[in-house]
């Protein structure tokens, strides 16, 4: 039996594909049959005791070496993309703590404007009192 010695499996099933001009449509058909010959796959592994361990993914191609320099790259970018990141965060909150105390110091010029107009008004009303 191919299956044992080889662990291949192929489709049963016939494609059926009205158009074969229509690429979405052939590919979905494409993608249906083997997401169902996975599935017999699967199965039939089950049958012989064979599971997936949990940290599968596949088969490496590259050596370790070469994936432990290609996950040192990935670490690299991500954390300088991180760094560009908190960076302008940084400025944007610099950038807006400056215009709250502007804001701020205009409203307290403002209050103070106010309050001496206040004041001066209450002088003239007191002086036409007298």
């Amino acid at each position: 039996q191919p299956w044992l010695n080889y662990m291949s499996i192929t489709s049963d099933e016939n494609l059926i594909i009205d158009d074969f001009e229509d690429d979405i449509n052939r590919e979905v058909e494409f993608y249906k049959q083997s997401i169902i010959t996975a599935r017999d796959a699967i199965d039939r592994m089950e049958k012989l005791n064979v599971y997936r361990p949990d940290d599968y993914f596949a088969e490496m191609t590259k050596h370790d070496k070469q994936m432990l320099k290609i996950k040192e790259i990935l670490v690299k970018k991500k954390t300088r993309i991180e760094g560009k990141i908190k960076a302008r965060n940084i400025r944007d909150q610099k950038k807006f703590g400056k215009r709250l105390q502007a804001e701020r110091l205009k409203e307290k010029i403002q209050t103070k404007k106010r309050q001496l107009d206040a004041i001066s008004h209450w002088n003239k009303t007191k002086k036409k009192l007298i």
